[in-house]
């Protein structure tokens, strides 16, 4: 039979894979251990609801700003890609 040798290959390749999982979740599970008996306490500015409004006001402004510019890229690549099809298969065929 032709073949065993490629089977024989897949085969100890996806044992070692799985020999190697094994050992970077337990590196994993070890370094949480070893962070996990420090506590960080952080602490935050004190805002005034009025500053808070104003900063949520921003930071959606620049949110639709950036929406509106990615769909414009989107609307603009799109166009672009449906004219070179259209001139594609009209007008390079003739």
């Amino acid at each position: 039979m032709a073949g065993e040798g490629y089977m024989l290959h897949a085969i100890n390749t996806l044992r070692q894979n799985r020999a190697m999982l094994k050992k970077r979740r337990s590196a994993k599970e070890n370094d949480l251990h070893a962070y996990s008996s420090t506590q960080t306490k952080v602490h935050f500015k004190e805002v005034s609801p009025e500053e808070l409004q104003r900063i949520k006001g921003e930071i959606r402004e620049k949110a639709n700003k950036v929406k509106r510019r990615d769909f414009i890229i989107t609307l603009v690549i799109f166009f672009i890609g449906l004219g070179v099809f259209v001139y594609l298969n009209f007008y390079a065929s003739i």
